[in-house]
């Protein structure tokens, strides 16, 4: 089992609850073996001198992964991953050489962003900020600064308030646990690179769903059995690009759900998931092994 965390995330995404209700914790008391991995560039993976990636070169770090899971336990891996996470790994499955996966989880998948709503990415977009941004490959994030720390002790202090910003970045969001929001704020944002951030700035602005030089993916070889999860509230996986997401890889899609009151992160972190995402996500599970 194979989890990859979204932008400005890590690994810590999937075990940030309860051991009932973090994803992480249910599926290795399930008896799976859960690997968590971590995206280039981030506090757990580090990315050296190098700051010159995108998401599309994450895809790459999938497949490789894959493969060395596959290795390691003689299985063939069930792939299950959050926003940007999904991004990469759809990316992955769709090229030539495609990991070999028995079922792919999508939570809350950002591909199109004709109809996004964050007013970060619309921001950014409108003032071109992918222009400044790409005179530099250096860290894009706080947690270089410290900063994290900060905001997990305002978070802490006045989760209201806190609450009511991500649900600008993300979607109206009423199901997270306010007494957690300075845990995960300590973890969110982290670290990306301020190629990846150009990459994500140029698609909110194009709304197409294409590489680093513009040129849209072919999802046509796209065929991995796929479990689709998206949330009604979600702005950035919004539900006019799903739809335009499943026109492209329908035909692989084993289950669609769309969690009606779901914002972006709350996939991963409303503890109310363990009733509407992960009780379906291990059905699919059993059913795929």
């Amino acid at each position: 089992m194979i989890l990859m965390h979204g932008l400005l995330d890590t690994s810590a995404t999937w075990v940030i609850n309860s051991r009932t209700t973090s994803l992480g914790f249910i599926l290795a008391d399930a008896r799976y073996d859960v690997w968590l991995l971590n995206g280039r560039g981030n506090s757990y993976s580090g990315a050296g001198p190098n700051w010159d990636w995108t998401f599309d070169d994450q895809a790459n770090d999938i497949t490789s992964a894959v493969k060395y899971v596959t290795k390691a336990t003689n299985t063939t891996p069930i792939l299950i991953a959050h926003s940007q996470g999904c991004t990469s790994s759809i990316i992955a499955l769709s090229k030539p050489n495609k990991p070999k996966v028995k079922l792919f989880v999508a939570l809350a998948p950002v591909t199109f962003l004709k109809h996004q709503k964050s007013p970060l990415f619309s921001l950014m977009s409108t003032l071109h900020a992918d222009i400044p941004l790409s005179a530099v490959n250096i860290p894009f994030g706080p947690t270089k600064f410290g900063l994290d720390r900060v905001f997990g002790s305002l978070c802490k202090s006045a989760p209201a308030l806190c609450n009511f910003g991500l649900s600008g970045l993300f979607g109206p969001d009423q199901l997270l646990n306010a007494t957690r929001m300075g845990v995960y704020t300590a973890h969110w944002p982290d670290v990306t690179s301020t190629k990846n951030m150009v990459h994500w700035i140029r698609m909110a602005r194009s709304g197409e769903f294409a590489n680093f030089q513009g040129t849209p993916y072919d999802l046509q070889t796209f065929d991995t059995p796929t479990a689709l999860f998206s949330g009604s509230e979600d702005f950035l996986a919004d539900e006019d690009d799903i739809t335009r997401l499943y026109g492209n890889i329908g035909k692989a899609v084993k289950f669609e759900q769309k969690v009606i009151g779901y914002a972006h992160m709350d996939f991963v972190w409303s503890e109310s998931a363990v009733q509407f995402v992960y009780k379906d996500v291990l059905k699919q599970i059993k059913a795929h092994q």
